[in-house]
Parts: structure tokens; sequence; C-alpha cells
């Protein structure tokens, strides 16, 4: 591709103005050393704009990127950054496995990186089975074994990290079990009637051990899970998630909905739901392909989206996590549940910046020491607490 071409791209990207056709294009072009060098150069730089003014005009934006790197093609980086510095911008960063090895790893690249002086360690705190009485159970990931209550009635088959409800045990009854999910670790419910349940890092599920008959199938949810619901035309399936609720009889869906968020977000892949008040208000229908986004302080759905890109809310299930146009306080505490640890921000106008990032098989410290070698994000380890600056 010509390299105006490639300009056009980088420009759009940095403007918020590329579209998934343009991203996938720009991803495919990273996969050339040259191209990764260049744009890692000038994501760089335009992120050393944005501590610098706080007013920006997208459109003159565009024409001075344009210009300014057209014009420092044939003179070094330093010369480039000094030129460019004037000017403001808004952020968006992409971080995929290939670029952050480039980034991390290159020996072409002379942009100072940041050694943090310690690491910071994620916590191992075990994921607990809690029955009706307060009484708790650990749970240890990768054990087989069938686990009994209190009174030494059999009550569900453990399975690695999978807890199987469907195999019939005659001590299970309509009595209502809560598993949480420690933050850093992720868990499967299978429920008496099949519906497949997987729960997300940092949340709790409350369930019946045993569903009877036609009555309503009733579960709750606070944190993240993706469900596989068992069709049961006679028997209603419903989660309630605050003061939502959502009602299937068979269908899969992504339901998120985190302490911290002002909202909750629904995705549903295949069948269809329908979404309402608890009080059986504001009743909205969900079909596939669709998000809907409820607002905790209004209490309805305030937005719906058509044909979204599943992978954005379901790469957790394969230890991914993958961000667009999210902002870096989404991204922090994303990091904080998935990893468990504690990201301090002490920059304030950081955590509204917007990223777009994948990371797969990076440590913690790898993504602090990624976002602090390419975007100027510094950071320190204090009694394993990472302070950012």
């Amino acid at each position: 591709m010509p390299i105006e071409e490639i300009d056009v791209l980088i420009v759009k990207y940095l403007t918020n103005e590329a579209k998934s056709e343009d991203l996938n294009l720009l991803s495919e072009l990273l996969d050339d050393a040259n191209t990764k060098m260049t744009f890692h150069r000038y994501v760089k730089i335009h992120y050393e704009i944005t501590g610098k003014m706080n007013e920006l005009d997208k459109e003159e934006l565009k024409k001075i990127l344009f210009e300014k790197i057209r014009k420092g093609k044939n003179k070094n980086r330093k010369d480039a950054i000094r030129k460019l510095l004037p000017y403001a911008a808004a952020l968006v960063v992409l971080l995929t496995i290939g670029y952050l090895y480039v980034a991390n790893h290159s020996p072409t690249d002379d942009v100072d990186r940041y050694e943090s002086s310690s690491l910071l360690i994620p916590k191992d705190e075990p994921v607990t089975l809690q029955f009706e009485g307060d009484i708790f159970q650990q749970i240890n990931n990768g054990e087989h074994r069938m686990i009994l209550d209190t009174s030494g009635n059999l009550i569900v088959q453990q399975s690695g990290d999978r807890l199987d409800y469907s195999v019939s045990l005659e001590n299970q009854r309509h009595r209502y079990n809560t598993l949480n999910v420690a933050r850093g670790k992720t868990f499967e419910v299978i429920l008496s009637d099949g519906t497949q349940v997987l729960l997300n890092s940092g949340s709790s599920f409350r369930y019946p051990e045993k569903f009877f008959g036609s009555a309503k199938r009733e579960v709750y949810l606070k944190g993240e899970a993706y469900f596989d619901v068992a069709d049961d035309p006679h028997s209603k399936f419903i989660v309630h998630v605050g003061n939502m609720q959502i009602t299937v009889t068979g269908t899969k869906f992504n339901v998120s909905n985190y302490s911290e968020d002002s909202h909750i977000d629904v995705v549903l892949v295949e069948g269809g739901i329908t979404l309402s008040h608890k009080d059986k208000q504001n009743v909205i229908m969900l079909d596939a392909g669709y998000k809907a986004t409820w607002s905790k302080e209004v209490e309805q759905v305030i937005s719906t989206e058509h044909n979204v890109d599943m992978n954005i809310y379901t790469a957790w299930m394969g230890k991914k996590i993958v961000f667009r146009n999210a902002t870096f306080k989404k991204i922090r505490q994303t990091l904080e549940r998935h990893y468990n640890v504690t990201i301090i921000n002490k920059n304030k106008n950081l955590d509204q910046q917007r990223f777009d990032a994948t990371f797969d098989i990076e440590t913690i410290n790898e993504i602090l020491d990624a976002f602090n070698a390419s975007y100027s994000i510094e950071y320190d380890v204090v009694d394993n607490i990472a302070i950012i600056n």
C-alpha cells in the first residue's frame, strides 16, 4: 500500500474516525516491521501531544497531522516530536498482541522504557460456595469431588472449574446456593435443568440446587456471566440483575453488571429475551445480534445497538480482554478484576482518555510496562499496589 494511504489510515485512527474495516486493514499492515515502527512513533507523538493541550479541533488536527507526518518523514524522531507538541489530539490506542511485542522488544525502537522497581503480584483468593444460613465452603480450582452440605448430604459434583447440578442427587432441593467467584478467576455452573452459566471474575451467582416442575427458574447475578439457557417452553428462566430482570425460555446471552458500573450491558447471541424492571415495567424485547444498555439511575433501557461485535463482550470466556473506545478508567477496573490486583490512578485526566486494546497472554506487569513504554503512563509499585502518577 502507498505510504500516503497508510498515513490516512493512521490519522483516521488517531482521530477516532476509523471504521471496523479500517482497523482490520491497519492490523494487517502492522505485520510489516516498518509499518509497526512508523505506527508506534506516530502514536507515541500523539499521546505526548494530549498531555500538553486541552482544546482540540478534529478537522484542524487531521490537517496538521497530515502535514507534519509528511514533513517529518526525512527528519529524526526528536525533531518530529518537537514540532508536533503544540497541537492537540484525541487519544485512542491500538494494542494487539503483535504490536505489544514490537513496542516492547524491537531493538530498533529508541523510546526509553520504564522499568518498574518491583513487580505487581496478583493475589490468589478462593472461590466460595455459600449455602443458606451463611455457611461457606471453599472451592479449590481443579479438584474433582462431591460437595456435601453441613449435614453431610451430597449436593453437587465438582469437576475442575465447574459445579454440575445436572447430576441428579437425592438430597438436592429448592434451596439457594451462592457461588462467589474471586477476582482473577472464572468458574462454570451447570444448573439442574442443564443450563450452562460461565461466571467472570469478581462475580456472585445465586441459584437453586434444583428446579422443580413448571415453576419459574429464577437466578440472581452480580458481576458478569454468559448464559446458555436450556430450552423449556413451560418454565420461564428469569435472571435478576439488580432492579432489572431478563426473561427467556432458551437462549444464549452475556450480561455484565458490576457494582462500579453505572449501567448493565446485555448482549444477545441467540434466541430472544425480554428486559424489564423487576416490577414488570419498561418492558423491551431483544433479538439476536442486539446489545441493550440498562441505566441503573433511571432503571430502564436507554439504548439498543444492532450487529454488535460479539467478540468484544464474550472474549473473556477465552481468557482474552478486548476494549473498543473504552476509557482508561474502564480498562483499569477490568484489569483489576481480571488479574486480582489494585491499580490507583492519580492522573484523573487519563481516566477519561479512550483506548482500543486487546490483551491475551500478557501478565499484568507486561501490560503496565507496555502502556508506559508506548504512552508515557508511568507507575510505581508500592506495597503491591500499582500507582499511576
